[in-house]
């Protein structure tokens, strides 16, 4: 790598009329640049382009704050073996100042430990580096139940609190684990460990003997602290281009997703689970319902209480009706609302031979009425209106409580009456020498009846209907009765409260029709009465007074209907604001009279749970205590079942089942799902969701694993490697456990074998499957890399048919041999790497050929070539402080890295620009911080801003286009290099020559100028490109001065930008910036000019 960033190129021959350059400088070696990267030709640089999301939704998972994951735990902490470990506990610092909503513990039970069954958590402050004995506010855990939790292989027990505490960030606490159960050797509870890869640095592992804490420096407890807003809860932990099924995979918090691509290779930005809390093993979340309707479908009860009483009650689905023809009382069981319809009496048509119908009764309906438990509500029915011979009557009103409906306007009497009114009005009489006119009918209920004729053969008008007014009469026609409205409260579509036709004089004009109940009118004798309980208007009479009567008016009518389990004992509803996961989980309310009543759940397609030992689900409950039963019901007719005991009221709790001893036969065709309530001695409303069936009890955490590792494998299977042991995944269903292979860090595939590097509890231990086998691994297959050398296995990659394991300070090469035994290791170098993710192939060209670059553990970028290595120098620790001020934001070193957590650290890269991009960890900081990028052709190092990714992966589109993904803290993916903005966020760029050093003096007194060479394609309005320096050593920079252009897309090569610098007297430094919102410049050079100040030399030359 060249040192300095400034070359002299051209020779200082002229130079003085400042159209040949002094020197002329190359751009992309400056360490001291940042957002720039190779324009593609060498002394060319161009601003990076942004980041854009891929997936629109983010991934959300548990909100994990800090954790010590299980991967490699390899000792078990035993809690009352002696009377030494009384109490054991591990010390943590938050990352973020929040509550604490739950803090899982990596445990494991053996025997039956005897007295008291429970375990508690407590969180207790540090007294230089032990527990202090003094509790945090509420940091009590509620009692865990070791019998009916616990299992004898290691599984995470979740613990929660009554009221969950709050802790403040990098402060120092203990989580302390105890119990009273009787101090055995023989039947305890062990908290999982680990003893030989300690790299957690916010405390260790100490033990209590009733008295005095001690503490345990050799060891960390595995544990996770989940907050209410965590930061690595849905980290991007690892992606990965599984290129032969055409899908992405990746590892967000605890489960594994897919994003398939489409035909052109490009993520359809969609991420789907394939191991989650919803799809790991059998699924039996059966809780995602988008009504209650649905759900009530679903969870059929049992409940036979039914108290509603009054009228005569019918069923019709989910809804049972009372329906009222007759006067009386409804009571409901229960406090809720109804649904109603009231219909007042319709009105008698007149009758006196040619006369207005009927108007039709009031209608009203309407949802939501509240009724109060055991409060009977008065019912009265309107009866139809008569023709009294005199004149006809009214309907009478209908009345459900405070809901009255009026009685239906009669109809006017040929020869001179006006229609009466009411809930819809009667139509008007006609006569010879007036048309009277219609009823009014009565707002929200009904309509106003029509108009009469006259003529000397009159005609009268319709009676209003509940939706339409009656027809007013013509000279050829009575008017028609007004519509009615149709309802299906009562199961099925019925029309209600239609008004009564009009009648005639003469036989000769048309009388006039009715729908709705109502009765049609006459032109002959007596109008048509109402239909009974439909509150349907009386036809007119016609053909002659006082020879015909008008129709009756039909009876009114009340139905009251509500949901069925709604006044049952035992209630389901779907709930789509208390939920865990999806969007909805399952709500019961039960009342005091529900005890053993039950909600099943038949499951069409019987689910299959052979060889699963654990079932997670769910609940919320709004008290504590043993309530509700869960049960699982096998075709062959057995049910097994779970009571859980909720320990904390209105919050979640994820409880454990086993069903490890549950036979298969019991449990290979689960069709159906029963909750019962066990306890019904008060109201207990409770929620249920998330419930799955898994292999084992680890399937579905991965437990935000820092150990992701993938593999092709044959025929388009990929191999995952998680901290909870290998998977394979096909592209489709689930991803399966491979339960014969080791559990360890690394995954390679080689010669046909599978290698698994970082065994744990060996550390230097590398064991390989059976040749074309990856679930079979005979125990002979095990290869050791110098077991006595302090050091551990930290990566592997395969690099020219070679495959080479990394140790810190080592490197080792695996052989094949061909014969037994079929590989031999040898160390072949002594320097190693810390970071097994920063390993990565470079094609060089050349004699070198194909190389690894990665991180040393002396902080420096190493090629590696198979056979020898040569460290590459980090210029960034190589400039003196005198070149930078505290505000000229200069990028921090190598030095800094943070290698307690290199293996966070990944790398990637970009053969298209031939950058090594290097994520890392800088300062005090424990997450991805940091990006630098090495030019592997230039030999340039330098940064990239807002590059916090903690996992990354190169793909390449169906048109052979690379493009670049990564994964980072907050759910989503982001492509690089995509658009002018980091997701909308301007990129700020600039580059900062080295010192630029006058040898002689008579350099120093010449005025010089500064020529920048650049083009620049956008539009000139969205440019925002600036130049500075600073002469003298004096630290402050110019005043910024903006390029100027004379137009857009013109590459000013040859005609150069010259800013007037001036003399100068020790040395020069020079600051590009460029933020510009779209496409920035790309520059192409800076030459420096000069005119000799009068009466001194030219013939020296500057360096720089």
């Amino acid at each position: 790598m060249i040192k300095s960033p400034i070359a002299i190129i051209n020779d200082f021959s002229g130079g003085q009329d400042t159209k040949t350059p002094i020197i002329s400088m190359g751009l992309n070696k400056s360490p001291n640049m940042r957002n720039f990267h190779s324009a593609g030709i060498k002394e060319r640089l161009k601003r990076r382009l942004g980041i854009a999301k891929i997936n629109s939704i983010a991934v959300t998972t548990d909100n994990l704050d800090t954790h010590y994951p299980p991967g490699y735990q390899t000792y078990d902490y035993s809690l009352r073996t002696i009377s030494t470990y009384t109490k054991i506990s591990e010390g943590f610092k938050p990352k973020t100042s929040s509550t604490i909503t739950k803090i899982n513990l990596w445990l494991k039970k053996t025997g039956i430990p005897a007295g008291t069954d429970t375990i508690t958590l407590e969180i207790m402050t540090d007294s230089s580096g032990i527990p202090s004995g003094t509790v945090v506010a509420n940091g009590t855990s509620n009692a865990v139940t070791i019998s009916s939790t616990l299992t004898t292989s290691y599984a995470w027990v979740q613990f929660t609190f009554a009221v969950n505490p709050t802790l403040v960030a990098g402060t120092q606490y203990h989580l302390v684990l105890g119990g009273a159960y009787t101090i055995s050797s023989s039947n305890y509870v062990s908290w999982g460990a680990d003893n030989y890869d300690v790299i957690f640095v916010d405390g260790s592992m100490s033990k209590n003997d009733s008295s005095i804490w001690t503490e345990d420096v050799n060891y960390n407890a595995c544990f996770e602290v989940f907050i209410t807003s965590g930061i690595l809860g849905n980290d991007g932990l690892a992606i990965y281009d599984f290129a032969s099924k055409n899908m992405l995979l990746g590892i967000f918090g605890s489960s594994l997703y897919k994003m398939d691509k489409n035909s052109a290779g490009t993520p359809d930005g969609t991420w789907d689970g394939i191991i989650t809390g919803t799809t790991a093993g059998g699924t039996l979340d059966y809780m995602e319902y988008n009504s209650t309707a649905n759900a009530r479908t679903a969870y059929v009860t049992n409940a036979s209480v039914y108290g509603n009483t009054g009228g005569t009650i019918t069923t019709d689905g989910l809804y049972t009706v009372h329906k009222f023809t007759a006067g009386g009382t409804f009571t409901p069981l229960v406090t809720g609302v109804v649904e109603y319809l009231v219909i007042g009496g319709g009105g008698a048509g007149g009758g006196d031979g040619y006369d207005g119908g009927g108007g039709a009764g009031g209608f009203r309906t309407a949802s939501g009425f509240a009724v109060t438990a055991g409060q009977a509500y008065s019912i009265t029915i309107g009866a139809g209106g008569v023709d009294t011979g005199a004149q006809s009557t009214p309907g009478g009103n209908s009345v459900f409580s405070t809901i009255t409906s009026i009685g239906g306007g009669y109809g006017g009497r040929g020869g001179g009456e006006v229609g009466g009114n009411g809930g819809s009005g009667g139509g008007g009489g006609g006569s010879s020498a007036t048309g009277y006119a219609g009823g009014t009918g009565t707002s929200g209920q009904g309509s106003d009846g029509g108009a009469g004729f006259a003529s000397t053969d009159p005609s009268s008008g319709g009676g209003g209907g509940a939706s339409a007014v009656g027809a007013t009469a013509t000279s050829t026609a009575a008017g028609n009765g007004g519509a009615g409205t149709a309802s299906s409260i009562s199961g099925s579509s019925v029309t209600y409260a239609g008004g009564g036709g009009g009648g005639t004089y003469i036989n000769t004009k048309t009388a006039g029709t009715a729908s709705g109940g109502g009765g049609a009118g006459s032109n002959s004798g007596s109008g048509t009465a109402g239909t009974a309980n439909t509150g349907g208007g009386g036809g007119g009479s016609g053909g002659g007074s006082g020879t015909v009567a008008g129709g009756a008016g039909g009876s009114g009518i009340v139905v009251i209907r509500c949901l069925t389990a709604d006044y049952l004992d035992l209630q389901s509803y779907s709930e789509a604001t208390i939920k865990t996961q999806g969007s909805y989980a399952l709500k019961g309310v039960a009342t005091t009279g529900a005890l053993n009543k039950t909600l099943t759940r038949t499951i069409g397609s019987p689910i299959d749970l052979t060889g699963k030992t654990t079932i997670y689900f769910d609940i919320y409950a709004g008290r504590t205590g043993a309530n509700i039963k869960i049960g699982i019901h096998d075709s062959g007719g057995t049910t097994t079942e779970k009571t859980y005991t909720v320990l904390a009221a209105n919050t979640w709790e994820t409880v454990t089942w086993d069903i490890s001893a549950v036979s298969n036969a019991n449990k290979d065709a689960i069709d159906s799902i029963i909750i019962t309530i066990v306890n019904a001695d008060a109201a207990n409303t409770f929620y249920i969701d998330n419930m799955y069936a898994v292999l084992t009890a680890s399937d579905y955490f991965l437990t935000s694993s820092r150990y992701l590792t993938f593999a092709d494998w044959q025929s388009g299977r990929a191999l995952i490697n998680t901290d909870v042991g290998l998977y394979s995944y096909t592209g489709s269903g689930n991803a399966l456990s491979v339960s014969a292979a080791p559990i360890g860090k690394f995954v390679v595939i080689f010669r046909n074998y599978v290698f698994m590097a970082g065994i744990r509890g060996l550390p230097n231990t590398i064991r390989y499957s059976d040749l074309s086998e990856y679930t079979t691994w005979t125990a002979t297959n095990t290869l050791s890399a110098n077991t006595n050398d302090g050091d551990i296995i930290t990566g592997m990659r395969i690099l020219k048919g070679k495959l080479y394991i990394f140790k810190r300070y080592s490197i080792h090469r695996i052989s094949f041999l061909g014969s037994n035994p079929t590989f031999q290791v040898d160390q072949i170098l002594g320097i190693g790497c810390p970071a097994h993710y920063t390993i990565k192939e470079v094609e060089l060209g050349g004699d070198a050929g194909m190389v690894l670059i990665f991180l040393s553990t002396d902080k420096k970028l190493v090629i590696f070539d198979g056979y020898n290595s040569q460290v590459i120098n980090d210029n960034l620790t190589e400039e003196t402080n005198d070149l930078f001020g505290a505000s000229d934001d200069q990028p921090l070193s190598f030095a800094d890295m943070n290698l307690v957590y290199a293996d966070l650290f990944h790398a990637v890269v970009k053969t298209d620009t031939s950058e090594y991009i290097l994520y890392c960890v800088l300062g005090t900081d424990t997450a991805i911080n940091y990006a630098f990028v090495f030019d592997y052709k230039t030999g340039g190092v330098y940064p990239y801003d807002n590059q916090i990714f903690a996992s990354s992966c190169y793909v390449t589109s169906t048109n052979k286009v690379k493009i670049l993904y990564c994964a980072g803290y907050s759910g989503y993916m982001w492509e690089q290099e995509k658009g002018n903005t980091d997701d909308g966020t301007t990129i700020n760029a600039y580059w900062v020559s080295g010192k630029i050093r006058p040898t002689l003096v008579s350099l120093l007194m010449k005025a010089l100028n500064l020529g920048i060479n650049f083009k620049q394609v956008y539009s000139v309005s969205t440019l925002n490109a600036s130049f500075q320096f600073r002469i003298d050593w004096n630290v402050s920079w110019t005043t910024e001065e903006n390029f100027a252009y004379n137009r857009a897309d013109v590459l000013t090569f040859g005609a150069t930008t010259l800013f007037d610098i001036g003399t100068i007297e020790n040395m020069l430094q020079i600051k590009i910036n460029d933020d510009s919102i779209g496409e920035g410049i790309t520059l192409h050079g800076m030459d420096l000019y000069g005119t000799p100040v009068l009466g001194h030399s030219v013939s020296e030359r500057a360096t720089a």
